[in-house]
């Protein structure tokens, strides 16, 4: 989920996406896009990182391929070597605002759920 940083800003955002969808701007104005319009990402410690990972009952390779990233880059971020982007962090913010008490959330995580789905594709 996108936090925007007004209504007008959101309005902005998306027809700018819409624009990109439809390759009238590339990826790099989009991104300025994005930062002007979108509230800035939480930073994420590296125990915060290891401990939504363990939440979602998935591992570092999973992790990793659900935000397509390396299986090395989630082990960095989890040891403190390094830390996630900015567009990272906007990838984990939806997991990490869902609710580990949520009454709607199955006993297997969504992201558990897609690596069990994969595992039966492999």
């Amino acid at each position: 989920m996108r936090k925007y940083k007004s209504k007008i800003a959101a309005a902005v955002h998306e027809a700018m996406q819409d624009a990109r969808d439809a390759g009238v701007i590339d990826k790099r104005t989009m991104r300025q896009f994005d930062a002007s319009c979108l509230t800035p990402a939480e930073l994420l410690s590296a125990r915060e990182i290891q401990r939504l990972r363990k939440r979602e009952g998935v591992s570092q390779s999973v992790f990793a391929r659900h935000l397509n990233l390396a299986v090395k880059l989630v082990g960095e971020w989890e040891r403190g070597q390094k830390k996630p982007s900015e567009s990272a962090r906007r990838d984990i913010r939806p997991m990490q605002s869902r609710s580990q008490f949520d009454p709607n959330r199955s006993s297997r995580s969504c992201l558990s759920s897609r690596a069990w789905n994969l595992s039966l594709l492999l």
